[in-house]
């Protein structure tokens, strides 16, 4: 089975709630996803080859990154890469992971984040627009 066929049928596999297409114009300008199985938001940036991903409850209230990990699928061109996100660091905001790739931004970008909350993997699926955006006022 090829690379692509099987980025395809992994993300044929998800249920779908994690397909269901979130807002644009997150707290920090990227798009938000419903995490499944929830309850919770999942917001993602593309910023040339860096993610960054930010995580909140059912309340949009931002959850704390430390100690948390994630990986992101990223599926552009027929290529298939594996990003390891990690917190952003001092300084960042509370909630932020991120990870940098050999990736570009192309019309077909799909990425897939998953990350493990209080013992529960939570995903989401996105698609473009994955440009960030300035965050609204």
């Amino acid at each position: 089975m090829s690379r692509f066929a099987a980025s395809a049928a992994l993300l044929a596999m998800l249920p779908a709630t994690a397909l269901a297409h979130g807002q644009a114009g997150g707290p920090h300008g990227g798009e938000v996803e419903d995490a499944s199985p929830g309850p919770g938001h999942i917001e993602l940036l593309v910023r040339q080859d860096r993610l960054e991903v930010y995580l909140t409850d059912a309340e949009d209230r931002p959850l704390p990154a430390a100690g948390l990990s994630g990986v992101a699928t990223v599926l552009v061109s027929r290529r298939k890469q594996r990003v390891d996100l990690i917190p952003a660091g001092p300084g960042a905001d509370v909630g932020a992971l991120a990870g940098t790739g050999s990736f570009t931004v192309a019309p077909d970008l799909r990425v897939l984040v998953v990350v493990e909350i209080a013992g529960t993997r939570q995903q989401a699926l996105f698609a473009p627009p994955l440009v960030a955006r300035e965050p609204p006022p």
